[in-house]
């Protein structure tokens, strides 16, 4: 049985677990209505980011050569943390935060604040074509919390499956 919904700072994360019994990869959530809702995943730790403290995420020797899931919302401040992420992180894979995420949910997507002028310089093409388009669109919001959980939960299984080599 593992650990479910249990708060802690990063430092006493650092020390909970050591290898072998590491886990297999790290998700880390915007927000914290997402962690709560997430299904048990064997091997997955998944931590509430804190928005932009997701640096002190550099803390955890453990996930240091862990794959990261980030899963932010649709939105500028979304990407800004995944960019300020892969900072400390080099291994950091977005998830639901695609074109195809936003285009199929544009209905449930509200206006956001204006875009920044941050640079995003760690994105992949795909996240900073989303960025445009969501600036293009207004500047919309398209938070995590607004997406059916069966298909989130279909979705986040298939990136963990991507990511973990057995």
């Amino acid at each position: 049985a593992g650990l479910r919904h249990f708060r802690a700072d990063t430092l006493e994360l650092a020390r909970i677990w050591a290898p072998p019994r590491s886990p297999r990869v790290l998700l880390v959530c915007e927000n914290r209505q997402s962690i709560v809702a997430l299904p048990d995943m064997p091997g997955v730790v998944a931590v509430h980011g804190g928005g932009y403290a997701v640096s002190e995420l550099h803390h955890l020797v453990w996930a240091r050569d862990l794959p990261v899931l980030y899963w932010g919302d649709l939105d500028a401040d979304g990407f800004a943390i995944l960019n300020r992420l892969r900072h400390h992180h080099d291994r950091v894979v977005s998830v639901l935060m695609d074109r195809d995420t936003l285009e199929g949910h544009l209905a449930l997507a509200v206006p956001g604040p204006p875009s920044s002028e941050v640079v995003l310089d760690r994105l992949d093409d795909g996240e900073r074509e989303v960025v445009a388009h969501l600036h293009a669109l207004g500047d919309l919001r398209l938070e995590q919390e607004r997406l059916a959980w069966p298909w989130v939960a279909e979705h986040l299984s298939s990136a963990l499956r991507a990511v973990v080599k057995d």
